[in-house]
């Protein structure tokens, strides 16, 4: 089972997120994935394979991470789980951020 409190973990220029990303996580995210950005070239990348809830919040701090990359001339990339889609669509975030879908 999944924490409640997101967990994040940065593996190279993967940042691996677990648990649920509610409103609560948004500096926690934010601060994660800034501090990724500052680090070396590259394309970056965000797994969400393990989170199982995100809110309105985070989907608008990824929107931030990826705007933040494209001004750094950095490749960014979002893996999010199937069970998430929805709202990640719902959102239009595919439509704007590089996104792969996994199970």
């Amino acid at each position: 089972m999944a924490p409640y409190k997101a967990q994040y973990k940065t593996e190279g220029k993967v940042l691996k997120v677990t648990g649920k990303l509610d409103f609560a996580e948004e500096e926690g995210l934010r601060k994660a994935g800034t501090a990724l950005l500052s680090k070396g070239e590259g394309e970056i990348v965000l797994d969400l394979a393990k989170v199982t809830y995100i809110s309105s919040s985070c989907l608008g701090e990824i929107l931030v991470l990826d705007e933040e990359s494209k001004k750094k001339g950095r490749p960014f990339k979002v893996l999010i789980p199937r069970a998430l889609l929805y709202v990640y669509d719902l959102m239009g975030i595919r439509s704007v951020v590089n996104t792969d879908i996994v199970e």
